[in-house]
């Protein structure tokens, strides 16, 4: 009798998991269609951009009908972002927040900000501001495959902050500036955003658990990121309450540092050799 049972009830194991893991995939293949791009991305593409010479098998792991190895769950975790544990096993969250503090000095901040990894630029690059009065920051890379990866980065752009605080926010201005110029210039093939989000749907965003950038649609899109540096324009827009104080207070900070006034002064001159010394050529 054990004969027969133990097969039966290996298959039927092996069919739970097909069928788990099935799940998880379109629940993915639903959060990445939801961009609202009019794009619809279909397991045949997915497919082929895994290198695979058919579309059959891979339609089977979407419909629960076979199970992936766990080596090509790896890759379909390293193709969209998502973490590994997840789609393997159900475990942690769908897409995982990094926390990842910007490093202080201008040129590595703005190059990390700038690449998604292995040196691949990224697409676009979105700041996004809690809408309260902490004011914490996100950082949300978009790859060129439309992939995603939000980072939370310790920062507080308000004036809720300390010494430390400050600290950051001095280095933060410098990097937007470098990164505006990079921008502009169009030495760098990249868009950049910011954003004020609702407490809700900031929570949303650092939950894991839904498309980040579809959460996008729902935050408050303004330039603040190009005016934070910019004494001339801190009295002309008013993005949250006490936007201008909190600006000139960081000013402030950066005119007492000589490193720091000497460095964003070239780099609105547009003096990239100045600001930049050794790395003009990348600017």
């Amino acid at each position: 009798m054990s004969a027969w049972v133990e097969p039966i009830a290996i298959e039927a194991e092996q069919s739970k998991r097909s069928a788990e893991v099935g799940s998880r995939l379109m629940r993915l293949l639903e959060q990445l269609n939801d961009e609202n791009t009019g794009k619809t991305l279909r397991p045949s593409e997915i497919a082929e951009q895994m290198g695979e010479e058919r579309a059959g098998e891979v339609e089977k792991w979407f419909l629960g009908r076979a199970e992936p190895t766990f080596a090509q769950l790896d890759a379909l975790a390293k193709l969209f972002a998502v973490s590994p544990g997840w789609i393997k096993h159900g475990n942690n969250t769908m897409f995982p927040i990094e926390n990842h503090r910007l490093p202080e000095d201008a040129v590595e901040a703005a190059t990390w900000l700038s690449e998604w990894e292995d040196s691949e630029p990224v697409d676009a690059i979105h700041l996004v501001r809690e809408a309260s009065k902490t004011g914490s920051l996100l950082v949300i890379k978009e790859s060129t495959r439309h992939q995603f990866k939000v980072f939370a980065t310790g920062i507080h752009v308000s004036e809720e902050i300390g010494n430390g605080g400050e600290s950051m926010l001095t280095h933060l201005w410098v990097t937007l500036a470098l990164l505006y110029k990079r921008y502009t210039r169009g030495s760098r093939h990249f868009m950049v955003f910011s954003y004020l989000a609702q407490p809700n749907t900031y929570k949303q965003m650092t939950s894991g658990q839904v498309n980040a950038l579809t959460l996008l649609r729902d935050c408050e899109k303004t330039p603040w990121w190009e005016d934070a540096w910019d004494q001339s324009m801190y009295a002309k827009n008013t993005y949250w309450k006490g936007w201008k104080e909190l600006c000139e207070r960081i000013a402030r900070a950066i005119a007492r540092n000589d490193r720091l006034s000497t460095q964003l002064d070239a780099i609105k001159r547009g003096d990239m050799a100045a600001a930049m010394p050794g790395e003009a050529h990348t600017a």
